[in-house]
């Protein structure tokens, strides 16, 4: 009779975290970490069928045109996070990356932008939506080299004298100007290193008086530190007074009594 109760009142089963947990499940980390997806999203979760898919993804179209861009990435992503559930193809897959890539643009996350642009080439590579808005994308980042690659090969596919060609000829004008202007800056910047094989040196003269001789080298040793790329050398030139004069090369006594060249640091 005791334990019947004890059964009754379980508090396994009213405090289970297992059910607690369960919305974790909804929304995929990994799916969203890979495509730059709007993490955190309140709305976002599993969608069941491919006809709740196709109402979700309408459902974002319409907030992206009422420029409710945020509300737009959230249900782009509950599509996204849904595909493999459903069954999506690759090709619906991609358009889906692209969508959300475009919303993403219009709040200024470049970086997201770029990656589901990405995200929608791998599932179809002629998708020249993503193509173009992530050269838009890459713009913004200053990848220019990038924006310039992915431009290119829009204006091709695009046909010429249409909206979307002039759009990508003004974004290819604007990607070409902040090449040349990087230009200049790198030029510089490689011809203020010295050619190689060479090295730059200071030539530091001492003074003429060999009392201050010891205290110049001192002051050119402390000063070698702070010069990044040089080394110091001094010249020291001997004094022109007749006692520290060497005396004549033919007088063989002179060199060897002649203090002057015993203390010559040269």
């Amino acid at each position: 009779e005791e334990e019947a109760p004890r059964a009754k009142s379980s508090p396994a089963k009213s405090s289970s975290p297992a059910k607690a947990a369960s919305p974790v499940t909804a929304a995929s980390p990994t799916t969203s970490a890979s495509s730059g997806a709007a993490n955190g999203s309140s709305t976002s979760h599993l969608l069941s069928s491919r006809a709740a898919l196709e109402e979700m993804k309408t459902k974002g179209n319409r907030a992206f045109a009422a420029k409710k861009f945020e509300e737009s990435i959230e249900c782009f992503t509950s599509c996204i996070e849904s595909c493999e559930r459903v069954g999506l193809d690759r090709e619906g897959r991609s358009t889906l990356y692209s969508n959300r890539a475009f919303a993403l643009l219009k709040v200024s996350r470049w970086q997201e932008a770029s990656e589901d642009c990405s995200a929608a080439l791998s599932q179809n590579a002629e998708n020249v939506k993503a193509l173009y808005r992530r050269a838009q994308a890459r713009n913004e980042l200053g990848e220019v080299a990038g924006g310039l690659a992915d431009v290119s090969e829009v204006l091709k596919r695009f046909s010429a004298g249409s909206e979307q060609y002039k759009a990508a000829k003004e974004l290819e004008a604007t990607l070409q100007g902040k090449a040349k202007a990087a230009a200049p800056k790198a030029k510089a910047k490689s011809s203020s290193s010295p050619a190689g094989g060479f090295k730059r040196m200071e030539i530091v003269e001492a003074s003429d008086s060999e009392e201050e001789a010891p205290a110049a080298k001192a002051s050119a040793r402390a000063t070698a530190a702070a010069g990044a790329g040089f080394k110091r050398m001094e010249i020291v030139e001997a004094s022109d007074s007749e006692e520290e004069a060497p005396p004549p090369a033919k007088s063989s006594p002179a060199k060897s009594s002649s203090p002057a060249k015993a203390a010559s640091p040269v």
